[in-house]
C-alpha cells in the first residue's frame, strides 16, 4: 500500500510540474535554433543557423542579435549580465550549401571552419574572437570574462 501512494504522489506531482510549461514562439524566419541560454529569468538568448536572438523580456519579443549568413551558432554562454560568448560553425559558402538532409547535419559540414564571438555589452554587439579553417565549436564553457574552454 505504501508503494501504491509514493507512485500515486510522484504521478501528481509529474502532472502539476508539467502544467507549467508555457510555450513561447521565436520568429526566426525558418532557421533552425540549436542552442538557448538563460542570462536571467527575462534575458535570453538562443541561436542556429545566421542569427543570436535575444529577448529581454522572458520571451514575449524577440530580436536579432547577430547575423551572419555563413555562420550556425551551436553554443552560447553568458559569464554574467554583460559578458558573453557565442560559438559554432562558419564557411563563407554556408549560405550556399544545402546543408540540411533528412533533419540531420552532414557531419563534413562542421569540420570546415569554427567562429568563436564574444560580447562585453549584453549582447548588443559581438566581436569575432576566432574564425578559422580548423572544425566547428561544439561547446564552449566560460569560467570568467577571459578564460573559455572549448570543444571543437
Amino acid at each position: 500500500m505504501k508503494k501504491l501512494l509514493i507512485l500515486g504522489f510522484a504521478l501528481l506531482l509529474t502532472t502539476t510540474i508539467y502544467g507549467q510549461w508555457q510555450s513561447v514562439q521565436v520568429d526566426t524566419l525558418g532557421r533552425d535554433l540549436f542552442e538557448i541560454h538563460c542570462v536571467t529569468d527575462s534575458i535570453v538568448f538562443t541561436g542556429g543557423r545566421n542569427m543570436i536572438y535575444k529577448t529581454s523580456n522572458a520571451g514575449n519579443t524577440w530580436t536579432a542579435s547577430y547575423t551572419n549568413e555563413d555562420a550556425l551558432f551551436l553554443s552560447i554562454k553568458f559569464v554574467n549580465d554583460s559578458v558573453g560568448f557565442a560559438a559554432g560553425f562558419y564557411n563563407e559558402n554556408f549560405h550556399n550549401l544545402n546543408y540540411i538532409k533528412n533533419g540531420y547535419l552532414y557531419k563534413y559540414v562542421l569540420l570546415k571552419g569554427g567562429i568563436l564571438l564574444r560580447t562585453t555589452d549584453g549582447g548588443n554587439t559581438w566581436t569575432v574572437q576566432t574564425q578559422d579553417s580548423l572544425p566547428a565549436f561544439f561547446k564552449i564553457c566560460p569560467i570568467d570574462a577571459d578564460t573559455i574552454y572549448a570543444i571543437r
